[in-house]
């Protein structure tokens, strides 16, 4: 599955009424250019249990991001913002891969590994967090 802004101008938002804005647990999800906004700071924006996904120049805001399982991350370009608890979470066998990102603004850690989770970071940015970066 593939879900890509189709314009530049403006803004293409997934936004959540309630729970995570995106949920993925099964498979490959793709997405590019987009917004994805939570309902609670403290909560969690974006799931991936079990799955793949791969997201390019993408904003993360009012919750976190959140891998579970044997969830597989690959996020270039994106910035994680305005959360609370943790800006990324990765649990289980977890793995994620993060290119010139930025986890900023959270009231919390920036990166937290639990268990097995592994993450790699290129020239991304842990800025403006009030616990630990990672």
């Amino acid at each position: 599955m593939v879900i890509a802004a189709e314009t530049t101008e403006g803004v293409v938002e997934l936004v959540a009424a309630q729970g995570p804005a995106l949920t993925v647990r099964a498979g490959t999800a793709t997405l590019r250019g987009l917004t994805v906004r939570g309902d609670d700071p403290a909560g969690v924006a974006v799931s991936v249990r079990d799955s793949t996904l791969v997201a390019e120049d993408c904003q993360v805001t009012g919750g976190r991001v959140d891998a579970a399982g044997f969830a597989r991350l690959t996020l270039t370009r994106c910035r994680i913002h305005d959360c609370s608890g943790a800006g990324v979470h990765a649990t289980g066998d977890a793995r994620l891969w993060l290119s010139r990102c930025a986890i900023e603004d959270v009231d919390g850690a920036g990166l937290i590994l639990t268990q097995s989770g592994q993450a790699d970071l290129a020239g991304t940015g842990l800025i403006r967090v009030t616990g630990p970066g990672l």
